[in-house]
């Protein structure tokens, strides 16, 4: 009977499909998760804000996961981002309610996990109302307290405005608050007459204030400001550089036998791929031609190729020995080309129809073009 190495060997697909596995484990730590509470009074809008900002699946069914009978969790689809969706703010024994919340975020906060922490809170507060109640000032002060930040979000800001409220606002809280309008307003023919206001000064004042071990996450799920997503990117592929230049220290290799980069370099493509919101379901398509041969173990001068595609006389370097920095600069160059493969798609064609097989002739067509 053959061992498992052996069955390996005989199966090619099998190697590569372990290594995906692997790489699929390690993107968990270039990319993160994050946490951020929603809080608002019941029909203030919390639902189409979350929805308008990391997609209308999010908050569709209208129930998350309960934690006790005023705080629900909703999870994005790409399961980065977890909403804490905090109610009972207009109730007569909110007292209650905030001490399980506070209660629910100190756990939280507990943990060695960053990505399990609620660092940020959006305290959604409806501009119609032209009220600030005193159970929202009472929260702000809490979590200020367990130092966790609150953006004061005016949620429905229609006309007409009001700058008496506006300044009461910023009286109470040292902010006027990013006013916000989630859901286009139209009139009886179907015309828009209010467009989608304030979502993206949210997204950049949730970034700034974010801790960077959830930043990335919060940029990869939200579907709102294109923009900055290269730049988390980037992030992505500092982080698996720094990961291979670690294995690479605690074991330098020769060329032929440094492959210990390849599940590295797939877990970054696969962060990469979150980050702009790709789907990873068909990451084989990718992975085969582009580094199959290479993951094999069999391909020992091909890998040294490779490498030097990317670090030209690395063969004489050390012996053509896979040292830290080595292994950081193959990383490096290799996601930057990934990168440019994968953006260059994203500028010209709907997240839906970007194909990995797409991706992977453009990313070998970029390894190639290297000299």
């Amino acid at each position: 009977m053959n061992s498992q190495n052996e069955d390996e060997s005989q199966n090619p697909g099998n190697f590569l499909l372990n290594l995906i596995s692997e790489g699929k484990e390690k993107s968990k730590n270039f990319v993160g998760k994050g946490k951020i509470l929603v809080a608002g009074k019941t029909g203030v809008g919390k639902s189409s804000l979350i929805n308008s900002i990391f997609g209308n699946e999010t908050c569709k069914t209208g129930a998350g996961k309960p934690i006790t009978q005023q705080i629900e969790e909703f999870t994005t689809s790409d399961s980065l981002i977890t909403l804490i969706d905090s109610k009972g703010l207009e109730l007569i024994d909110y007292g209650r309610i905030r001490a399980e919340l506070i209660t629910y975020i100190e756990e939280k906060n507990g943990s060695t996990n960053p990505f399990d922490h609620v660092n940020l809170c959006w305290l959604c507060i409806d501009y119609q109302g032209r009220r600030v109640e005193d159970a929202e000032i009472e929260l702000v002060k809490k979590l200020a307290e367990i130092n966790v930040k609150s953006i004061i979000v005016l949620t429905k800001y229609y006309y007409p405005h009001d700058k008496n409220f506006e300044a009461e606002v910023n009286k109470v809280f040292g902010s006027i608050g990013i006013k916000i309008n989630s859901i286009p307003v139209v009139d009886d023919d179907g015309v828009e007459i209010l467009k989608l206001q304030g979502l993206d000064l949210l997204i950049d004042k949730t970034n700034v204030m974010l801790p960077e071990a959830q930043r990335i996450a919060f940029i990869a799920a939200q579907k709102v400001d294109k923009t900055i997503k290269a730049g988390a990117a980037k992030k992505v592929i500092h982080a698996a550089s720094m990961a291979a230049a670690s294995a690479a220290g605690l074991n330098p290799l020769p060329i032929p036998d440094a492959t210990f980069i390849i599940p590295i370099q797939i877990g970054m493509m696969i962060s990469i791929n979150k980050v702009f919101n790709i789907s990873n379901d068909d990451i084989k398509s990718l992975l085969a031609p582009v580094l199959g041969p290479l993951a094999l173990g069999y391909a020992g001068p091909q890998f040294a190729a490779f490498c030097a595609k990317f670090v030209p006389g690395i063969g004489t370097i050390a012996g053509g020995i896979v040292n830290a920095g080595i292994a950081a600069t193959l990383t490096e160059t290799a996601g930057a080309l990934y990168l440019r493969a994968v953006t260059e798609l994203y500028e010209t064609t709907p997240v839906s129809h970007i194909h990995m097989s797409d991706i992977a002739d453009k990313f070998k067509s970029l390894i190639a073009s290297q000299k």
